[in-house]
């Protein structure tokens, strides 16, 4: 599996939306490659099964932000199933520890409200900035705060934005700024709308931030079962190498073993749609096997879409 990089530019001309779009027909997409006859049979196939389509943006990190999303919106209204999964994410400090994510490197978490900060994360909000290249590849700078559940990415003192050019750091942080999934959760529990959750996806910093905390966890759950994930990655890789430079930074793509980590993780069963450009029949995978999916997505070409399922009568 070699390095892999999402140049932020291929999308571009494709996408109206900031990260997340509105829901939209699935057959809305058939006039994204009107003249590719594979493509054109596949979506019909499709839509006998799924009836609404949301677009990711193409940066990188659709798959962390696809999932986050899907999986967030299918808990709306649901009480019982955002108190399964808060318990679940109230264990995630243990995993990031255990994996090395050391708290005493952390900024001090309670910073005050911006102004400017989104409401309904009652956090504030930072920018993106260069990673320290000076740190050791394998050496995570991260930690995990008990007391607020808050994922803080340390910026180093160099700062300055990442650019749109295909630059990805080895190590992404922030200035003593922190996300707070766990109130994301929460915000989902006290405010049933598709609105506001789609608001906080489609704030570039929350956003973010939220797709940072999925890849460090994802990381975690590699790190913590070492055994079982090695036998999944390059042999010249370790464990150590293959988080600091496929899972961890911003704008990596992931593959299999990164989907299959989160999804376990979180405890989060989901069906990926492959659309390729063979004339063969559809084909899926369900994470784990044999699991009942409560989130669909569709992969083409290195891309994550949510889908959403037809009822069944």
């Amino acid at each position: 599996m070699g390095r892999k990089k999402w140049f932020f530019s291929l999308f571009q001309s494709e996408t109206s939306f900031n990260l997340i779009s509105e829901k939209c027909d699935i057959l809305s997409i058939l006039r994204d490659h009107p003249e590719n006859r594979i493509y054109q049979r596949k979506i019909q196939e499709l839509s006998k099964r799924f009836t609404s389509i949301r677009k990711t943006k193409g940066d990188g990190n659709c798959f962390y932000r696809a999932l986050g999303y899907s999986y967030l919106e299918s808990l709306l209204g649901k009480s019982r199933e955002i108190l399964k999964f808060k318990e679940r994410v109230l264990q995630t400090p243990n995993d990031l520890l255990a994996a090395g994510f050391e708290e005493h490197k952390f900024r001090n978490p309670f910073n005050a409200v911006s102004s400017t900060e989104p409401h309904w994360l009652g956090t504030k909000a930072s920018h993106m900035g260069r990673a320290d290249r000076s740190r050791q590849a394998g050496d995570v700078p991260l930690g995990f705060s008990f007391c607020n559940l808050t994922c803080n990415l340390k910026m180093s003192s160099e700062g300055g934005p990442i650019g749109c050019g295909g630059q990805v750091p080895a190590r992404v942080y922030s200035d003593g700024g922190s996300v707070k999934f766990y109130s994301v959760v929460e915000l989902v529990e006290k405010d049933s709308s598709v609105s506001s959750l789609l608001k906080v996806f489609n704030d570039q910093s929350s956003s973010d931030q939220i797709v940072q905390f999925l890849r460090l966890l994802t990381s975690a759950f590699i790190r913590n079962r070492a055994d079982f994930f090695r036998h999944f990655i390059d042999e010249e890789m370790d464990i150590k190498d293959f988080c600091a430079h496929e899972v961890e930074p911003m704008a990596m793509e992931c593959d299999h073993v990164q989907i299959t980590a989160l999804s376990q993780a979180l405890n989060i069963a989901l069906q990926v749609e492959y659309v390729d450009e063979m004339d063969t029949a559809l084909n899926h995978h369900v994470f784990p096997e044999a699991a009942i999916p409560s989130v669909y997505l569709l992969y083409k070409t290195s891309h994550y879409n949510i889908l959403y399922a037809a009822e069944k009568h």
